[in-house]
């Protein structure tokens, strides 16, 4: 693979070089407010909408592992991580079994 080609990968930056977190924080603000001029609803609205969803998964979730011993949580989001490594990455269930591995997480360190 190219040099040139790597780089893209890895968003052009060099292994040695130093991450300015002010201006990743600056890029990302930039490349938002630049999408929002794209067809569709605001980034935000999008945002808000996607987090509701998540809101609730996380409600759902909490009922569900009520009284769940925390090491069998901890056993729950392992599989679900395993599951997913097992699927290929262009599978969409590949990426929920992902997501239920990482709302679980929340749940793991909360004890």
């Amino acid at each position: 693979m190219s040099d040139e080609r790597d780089g893209a990968l890895d968003g052009g930056f060099d292994d040695d070089e130093d991450l300015d977190p002010e201006a990743a924080e600056q890029a990302i603000r930039e490349f938002i407010a630049s999408a929002d001029d794209l067809d569709g609803p605001a980034v935000d609205v999008i945002a808000a909408a996607v987090m509701d969803l998540v809101d609730g998964a996380w409600n759902a979730i909490a009922t569900v592992l009520e009284g769940v011993a925390h090491n069998k949580v901890l056993a729950a989001q392992l599989f679900l991580g395993q599951r997913a490594r097992e699927r290929d990455g262009s599978d969409d269930v590949q990426w929920q079994l992902h997501a239920a591995s990482t709302l679980l997480s929340g749940f793991v360190v909360r004890g």
